[in-house]
């Protein structure tokens, strides 16, 4: 049994950055693995906020097939 899930996160606008701030970075067993919006500024702003939550810095990217085609996410 793996001791983290990795998970792809596309949509970070309001909603999407806040259930990652105050619910997803906070789960010991979760691992962000890579981030996706096609606003670019976001994707540095999610990961300062991973960063200072202790975690890991995600893989970004504007293209949401990256993370779809991605074998080493386990959820999205």
């Amino acid at each position: 049994m793996k001791k983290k899930i990795k998970i792809g996160y596309i949509g970070l606008g309001r909603r999407g950055l806040a259930v990652l701030q105050n619910c997803i970075a906070d789960m010991k067993d979760v691992e962000v693995h890579t981030i996706c919006d096609t606003y670019e500024p976001v994707l540095e702003k999610t990961n300062n906020i991973l960063l200072e939550k202790g975690c890991k810095k995600a893989i970004e990217t504007v293209n949401y097939h990256d993370v779809l085609n991605n074998p080493e996410i386990d959820a999205v």
